[in-house]
């Protein structure tokens, strides 16, 4: 008779590599020249206002640059909020706990990622920065509470 693998215990031993990655990730946008982010951020709005002007939606540019910078911070941290919510309910850490937990290491890496910000060329540790990725981090770790993976039976 063949072991069976149980795809919960592999799952609970592993999940904790994607937030670690997403970090990785985060910590690799972060590192870019301001230039470079601005290049990357730039590409987008570019890329979003030809689609509008197409379809004959004139947007202002810098606004919407400004906008797709919110957008991008918020988006970051709310799947690394995400990401740690559900690594933690695989742990069955109660849904409350697991949402203050995702939340509090989300925030503390948003801290750290605009400290480290401060020493790269052309780039600035920002508190708006901050408070939009608590945001993002936030409103995942509450819809992960809310919403979330049930409780597993031991």
């Amino acid at each position: 008779m063949m072991n069976e693998i149980n795809w919960t215990d592999k799952a609970k031993r592993y999940t904790w590599i994607l937030p670690i990655i997403w970090m990785g990730v985060i910590f690799i946008l972060s590192h870019q020249s301001g230039e470079e982010s601005t290049g990357l951020s730039g590409g987008i709005t570019g890329f979003i206002l030809k689609f509008t002007k197409d379809i004959g939606l004139e947007l202002d540019e810098m606004r919407f640059h400004s906008m797709i910078r919110v957008m991008g911070h918020f988006t970051e941290y709310f799947i690394l909020g995400k990401l740690w919510h559900i690594t933690l309910r695989f742990r069955n850490i109660p849904p409350y706990q697991a949402a203050i937990t995702a939340f509090s290491i989300s925030l503390g890496y948003a801290v750290f990622d605009e400290i480290h910000q401060y020493f790269i060329p052309g780039r600035a540790c920002e508190i708006g920065d901050i408070l939009v990725d608590a945001a993002g981090a936030g409103v995942a770790s509450i819809l992960g509470w809310l919403t979330g993976l049930p409780e597993t039976k031991k």
